[in-house]
């Protein structure tokens, strides 16, 4: 133990005496520093401003007056998606999805008011967070502080001579390890220090949905995929002639497991599983497909239903007609029309997930030759922005419309029975359902990405057992 801590003593010497080395690192506190700072400040105005939102929109629903329940229903509301505080540590694809979901009768509409749009007019590609630095900058830092951790010694000749008095290649394989690992993790600290400070400072009125939790598996994540990378620098600094063999393998290395296999990823993935165009996805709702009638003209499917509902009530009441009902034929009718028009709306909307969830597994897959792809994976899942999370809270906003378009109906059949046209009164809202969104739980996020994790914990594994093995089996010419 004492001839490491003696290796990584040295290791640390050379670095702080190498100037470079001290600008790089403080460019990459400061820089890990700021976005970590403006994400969770971004992050908070979002939880706060939709805070205000629903609270807006509450009033103005509760605020209706006297109307009929079905024209409610049309009035509708708006259920807000929430921002997650880990969003500020990884806003994954979170600027590409929508804010809200419009709630109305007959139809179910997608999420609205991406953040994308309104960053498109000036040209934001690509959004700085302290995942991005965690998964492209600091693989890139770990490169150039360990290119010649091994490869330095060779070149200088001092490498044989460690080994001819006696010092394990694979002692000073580890201590070197160890070392790079050190450094890095030394560079985090003021960050997590921030990020702690920033989550205790989080008013009480805000709802952390499990933050804690959340922040201590994606700190798992990228502390593996940090062991990983300093593996790779590692083997390959062993293997190498010279320092700079090393440094050229190492960039190409870091530019095809970084950039150029993500890339491949996600291009593949949305080659093999298309997503389907708006104009068929919208077309096969207003056709029915899925449901029990399917017909290119949705009045004639609307006018069949009408019929065969007050044919049913005519003969289960004994009355000849729709007047003389004890419910109100209309909202009856039209929670009839709901129903029939909920299997359009499962079906088009489950082809639409399966093409995204086909393209999440396909990206996945790709993770074997690419640890990024599998740290990203987790990384949004748990920040609550990546695709599953939109999904989610889609299939939640989607139920309480349906519960909210019941509960409104059933008023209209039940007070309205006999009237051509009912007003409810203005108390009537109050008694509506509200909608309160649980995002799913940790637990339920580490479950559906655990194939990420042991790709992850593989990627972190693999490497330092095979610098072990080269190290046990280099021999070093005097």
């Amino acid at each position: 133990m004492g001839v490491i801590l003696t290796i990584i003593r040295r290791e640390f010497t050379d670095w702080w005496r190498d100037g470079r080395l001290r600008w790089l690192a403080g460019g990459c506190i400061l820089l890990l520093l700021s976005v970590a700072l403006l994400g969770w400040q971004s992050t908070i105005a979002v939880v706060d401003a939709r805070s205000a939102a629903i609270e807006q929109e509450t009033e103005n629903f509760l605020n209706q007056g006297a109307k009929n329940p079905h024209a409610a229903a049309h009035f509708g509301q708006y259920a807000f998606r929430p921002t997650l505080l880990p969003a500020a540590i990884d806003p994954g694809v979170d600027a590409w999805m929508g804010k809200m979901v419009w709630l109305e009768a007959h139809r179910r509409n997608l999420a609205e008011f991406r953040p994308a749009e309104d960053g498109a007019s000036h040209g934001q590609a690509v959004t700085l967070s302290v995942s991005w630095v965690l998964q492209y900058v600091v693989p890139l830092l770990l490169v150039i502080m360990g290119f010649a951790a091994v490869a330095g010694e060779r070149d200088r000749g001092t490498l044989a001579l460690l080994v001819a008095q006696g010092l394990r290649l694979q002692t000073l394989a580890l201590g070197k390890g160890l070392a790079m690992s050190a450094a890095i993790f030394m560079l985090l600290i003021p960050v997590v220090a921030i990020v702690i400070a920033l989550y205790a400072l989080t008013p009480t009125a805000i709802d952390t949905h499990d933050a804690g939790a959340r922040l201590a598996w994606m700190s798992l994540g990228y502390l593996l995929y940090i062991v990983g990378f300093s593996g790779v620098v590692l083997c390959i600094s062993m293997l190498s002639r010279s320092a700079r063999t090393a440094l050229f393998a190492l960039l190409i290395f870091w530019v095809s497991v970084v950039v150029l296999i993500p890339r491949l990823a996600t291009d593949s993935a949305a080659a093999r599983h298309p997503l389907p165009a708006a104009s068929d996805f919208w077309a096969a709702i207003k056709r029915g497909e899925g449901a029990d009638v399917v017909s290119e003209i949705p009045e004639e499917r609307a006018a069949r239903l009408r019929e065969s509902v007050a044919a049913e009530l005519l003969a289960r009441h004994g009355v000849g007609r729709i007047e003389d009902l004890p419910v109100n034929f209309t909202a009856v009718y039209l929670q009839r029309l709901e129903e029939a028009d909920a299997p359009a709306f499962d079906h088009a909307y489950g082809k639409l997930w399966a093409a995204q969830e086909n393209q999440r597994i396909s990206r996945s897959i790709f993770g074997v030759l690419s640890p990024t792809i599998s740290l990203r994976e987790i990384s949004m899942a748990l920040a609550g922005t990546d695709p599953f999370a939109l999904w989610h809270f889609g299939q939640a906003a989607e139920a309480h419309r349906r519960i909210l378009v019941a509960s409104l109906n059933g008023a209209q059949a039940r007070d309205g029975a006999g009237r051509g046209f009912y007003v409810a009164p203005a108390d009537t809202w109050q008694q509506m359902p509200r909608f309160v969104y649980e995002p799913p739980l940790v637990t339920a996020v580490i479950s559906r990405h655990a194939v990420d994790f042991i790709l992850l914990i593989l990627w972190a594994l693999i490497p330092m057992l095979a610098a072990w093995l080269i190290a046990r089996r280099t021999r070093i010419a005097a």
